[in-house]
């Protein structure tokens, strides 16, 4: 074998070595992963690592999320009811909701369930002979998120 074809095969194997952990890191050892295909935080997608890691491109340091992911077992069903960030939402509440939950800083948004407080304005009731024009009192609104409604 000539000196070319020797040196064009070594490179293209270590290439070949190189690459391939980091491609294959998610692949590799995830057996249950989460619903995320094709989205922001899908870990399957080359470059896109910051589901485990605080790099993006993967590698290096894990978030929390990839501390507890690893000490697990890479199950994702075995963290799901953590709340590997600390931010009140579950890890499994924050992946449905497309968000990291390895960063505090982004998770799911919490809904509002509490109704807004309606108050009639006038009297409670109104007697009006037939005929006669009703001008009403109005009402105001207030909502513990919100303010004050118009």
């Amino acid at each position: 074998m000539n000196k070319r074809v020797t040196f064009g095969l070594l490179l293209i194997t270590v290439i070949a070595l190189i690459g391939i952990p980091q491609a294959m890191a998610f692949g590799g050892y995830v057996t249950d992963p989460p619903v995320t295909s094709g989205s922001r935080i899908d870990g399957s997608v080359s470059g896109k690592c910051n589901l485990c890691h605080l790099s993006p491109t993967g590698g290096g340091t894990r978030n929390q999320f990839g501390i507890d992911f690893a000490n697990n077992g890479h199950s994702f069903t075995a963290i799901a009811n953590m709340d590997s960030d600390g931010d009140g939402f579950t890890n499994s509440e924050e992946l449905a909701a497309l968000t990291f939950p390895g960063n505090a800083s982004d998770h799911p948004i919490a809904s509002d369930t509490t109704p807004p407080v309606i108050t009639l304005l006038g009297s409670t009731t109104v007697n009006l002979v037939v005929g006669s024009a009703y001008v009403d009192a109005g009402a105001t609104a207030l909502d513990n998120k919100d303010g004050v409604l118009t």
